[in-house]
C-alpha cells in the first residue's frame, strides 16, 4: 500500500512540473480514481485458469473487455467483473 501512495505522489509531482508522458497521465488517471482493478494474473488466479485462458476468453468475448493503459499493462474494472460474474450466475 505504501508503494501505491508513493507512486501517486511522484506522478503528481511530475504533473506539477510538467514532466510527464502520456503513459504516465493514463496511469495517474487509473491510480487516482476510486475504482479498483484486476490484473490478468489476478483474474487467472481468481478463476483457477491459466493466463492464456484469460486471453482466450477476452478474444472470444466471454469476459469483459480490459482497459489497456500501456503496451504491457492491461486492467479489468473490478465492478465490471463482479457484475459479469453476477449476470453469469443469474443466467444459469
Amino acid at each position: 500500500m505504501f508503494n501505491y501512495y508513493f507512486d501517486v505522489i511522484n506522478l503528481l509531482i511530475l504533473v506539477i512540473f510538467g514532466a510527464i508522458t502520456n503513459f504516465e497521465r493514463r496511469l495517474l488517471l487509473v491510480m487516482t480514481t476510486n475504482n479498483k482493478y484486476f490484473l490478468k494474473k489476478e483474474l487467472a488466479t481468481r478463476y483457477r485458469v491459466s493466463i492464456s485462458t484469460i486471453e482466450r476468453w477476452v478474444y472470444d468475448k466471454n469476459l469483459p473487455l480490459p482497459i489497456r493503459i500501456g503496451p504491457n499493462r492491461i486492467l479489468w474494472d473490478m465492478q465490471e467483473i463482479l457484475d459479469w460474474e453476477r449476470s453469469r450466475k443469474e443466467s444459469r
